[in-house]
C-alpha cells in the first residue's frame, strides 16, 4: 500500500472500526457514535495538554468523520455484515435479482452491484422494497439500516425539508457569536469547513458534527473553569485548617 491518500484512508478506517466496536457496548447508531466521537475529540486535547493543537484536532476530526461517512458501508460492522448477507442471497437467486432489478430500472448483476445499490437507497426508497421477494430479508435490512444510520434521517445522506438549512444557520450563528467574543481563528476555521461542506453538497451530519464540537468545547471550557475555582477554594480551605 502506498503512503498517501490510500494509507491515510486505511488508517482512518481502522480507527473507526475500532471505535464502532467499542461503542457497540452502548450503541451502534452511526449518528450517536459521531456525537460521542465529537465529545471525545473535544476533551482529548485538553487532557493531553494540547491546547495549541486544538484547531488541528478540529480539522483532523472533521476530515476523519467525512471520510468515514464516505466509506460507511465497508467500515460499520453491522451494516457491512447485513449488506454482505443480503447481496449474497439476492445475487444467488435469479428471481430475487430480477425483482430488485425491476425496482431499480436497470439490470443488476453480482454481489458487489447489489450491495452498492441497496446501500445507495434513501430511507424513503428503502420502504419500496417491502412487498418484494425476499420480503423477510428486506424487513431485516430496513430494520438494520434504520437502527444504524437513522438520526433525523440517514446520517450519510442529504436530508429532505428544512433540517439542513436549520442546522446550518444554527451552527453559523453560534460561530459568529464566538468570533465576536474573540475566538476569531477558531471560528473562521469552523466557518470555512461549514461553508465548504455545503458548497460541496455533502451530508447534513457534517454540520451537526461541527455544531456538536462547538457545544462540547463550550461545555468543556466551562467545566474546567469551575473545576479550577473549586480546586482553588479547596486549597484555600485546606491551608486555613492547617494554620
Amino acid at each position: 500500500m502506498e503512503i498517501g491518500g490510500d494509507f491515510m484512508t486505511a488508517v482512518n478506517e481502522a480507527v473507526w472500526r475500532c471505535f464502532f466496536k467499542i461503542m457497540h457496548l452502548i450503541t451502534d447508531n452511526t449518528g450517536l457514535c459521531i456525537l460521542m466521537f465529537a465529545a471525545a475529540t473535544a476533551i482529548l486535547p485538553v487532557l493531553l495538554s494540547w491546547k495549541r493543537a486544538e484547531i488541528l484536532a478540529v480539522l483532523l476530526s472533521y476530515l476523519s468523520v467525512r471520510d468515514m461517512l464516505l466509506h460507511l458501508s465497508g467500515i460499520h460492522p453491522r451494516i457491512n455484515t447485513m449488506l454482505g448477507t443480503s447481496s449474497e442471497i439476492i445475487s444467488g437467486s435469479g428471481r430475487y435479482l430480477h425483482a430488485l432489478s425491476g425496482l431499480n430500472g436497470k439490470t443488476l448483476s453480482g454481489k458487489g452491484e447489489v450491495s452498492a445499490y441497496l446501500f445507495s437507497l434513501s430511507q424513503k426508497d428503502m420502504k419500496r422494497l417491502m412487498g418484494t421477494d425476499p420480503e423477510m430479508l428486506y424487513e431485516k435490512l430496513i430494520s438494520c439500516m434504520d437502527k444504524t444510520r437513522d438520526l433525523f434521517g440517514y446520517v450519510d445522506k442529504r436530508p429532505e425539508g428544512f433540517l439542513l438549512a436549520g442546522i446550518f444557520l444554527l451552527t453559523a450563528s453560534v460561530l459568529l457569536c464566538r468570533m465576536i467574543k474573540g475566538r476569531t481563528l477558531e471560528g473562521l476555521i469552523y466557518l470555512i469547513l461549514l461553508f465548504s461542506s455545503h458548497m460541496a453538497g455533502e451530508v447534513w451530519f457534517l454540520s451537526a458534527f461541527l455544531f456538536s464540537k462547538i457545544l462540547f468545547s463550550i461545555i468543556r471550557n466551562q467545566t474546567f473553569k469551575h473545576f479550577k475555582k473549586l480546586r482553588t477554594i479547596f486549597v484555600f480551605v485546606k491551608n486555613a485548617i492547617k494554620e
